[in-house]
């Protein structure tokens, strides 16, 4: 069973300039169409609280965060839905929109998203 976090949805890029730094094109077209956000309960048992998934999220989706190393990273088409690749902290996390523009966060790696690597 999937987690909705009741992140807000607003899109920051279409308030601020067409292109938003570290944002992939892939991710720039379809951006304004995300409905809802979906989060894998494999993905939150990977990291702290529902706290951290929620800013995670935020950041994900705010694609002017600094914090990231690598954003939307297009990996590729899989029957419609679009995988995505972000690093963060230590942290790689993979998520997708699909056919009915749901962002979903399925897997992390690495260190929490709160923790910085020693």
């Amino acid at each position: 069973m999937d987690t909705d976090l009741g992140v807000k949805l607003e899109n920051p890029c279409a308030a601020t300039k067409d292109f938003c730094v570290n944002c992939h094109s892939h991710f720039v077209a379809i951006r304004p169409l995300i409905k809802t956000v979906v989060i894998s309960k494999h993905f939150l048992k990977d990291l702290k609280s529902e706290d951290e998934a929620r800013s995670i999220v935020k950041d994900i989706l705010d694609c002017i965060n600094v914090d990231f190393t690598e954003l939307h990273k297009f990996e590729e088409n899989v029957d419609g839905a679009l995988i995505f690749r972000a690093k963060k902290e230590g942290g790689h996390f993979v998520y997708c929109v699909d056919k009915k523009m749901r962002l979903s966060l399925c897997a992390h790696s690495g260190t929490s998203a709160n923790t910085k690597d020693s």
